[in-house]
């Protein structure tokens, strides 16, 4: 007949000691008082108007650029040259010498002047709403 197996009291002594230790943890943790919910107004982070301003600037730059590649991929199917839009743009500075069909040195400054206008509407836009 096989002989009974003796627990070994050190160990148990330290798993019933662990155990008290981890159920007055319990005990004390439920007794706090939980935090309170905050105000309905507080729920989101608050982003501050520079912040939201600096978003709408970039937001309206990326704007921007995708319908500037819209309206040049646009031309280029309408038969246009793709640079008409950003010629058009630098005429606002160089007047009628920056048309044209073809890329020019006025053609950067148009495409710069498009997309710093997309950025004033995108701000403007970010501080309104």
């Amino acid at each position: 007949m096989p002989t009974p197996i003796e627990p070994d009291t050190k160990v148990n002594s330290e798993w019933v000691a662990s155990a008290n230790i981890q159920t007055s943890e319990k005990a004390i943790s439920e007794t706090q008082e939980p935090a309170p919910a905050p105000a309905s107004n507080e729920t989101g982070p608050k982003i501050g108007a520079v912040w939201r301003g600096l978003v709408g600037i970039e937001t309206g730059i990326v704007a921007g650029a995708v319908m500037t590649v819209y309206l040049m991929l646009d031309a280029a199917l309408r038969g246009s040259s793709v640079w008409s839009l950003a010629n058009l743009c630098a005429s606002n500075f160089y007047g009628a010498s920056a048309l044209g069909g073809s890329f020019r040195g006025t053609t950067m400054a148009g495409l710069a002047w498009r997309g710093a206008s997309s950025g004033v509407q995108g701000w403007i836009t970010s501080l309104a709403l």
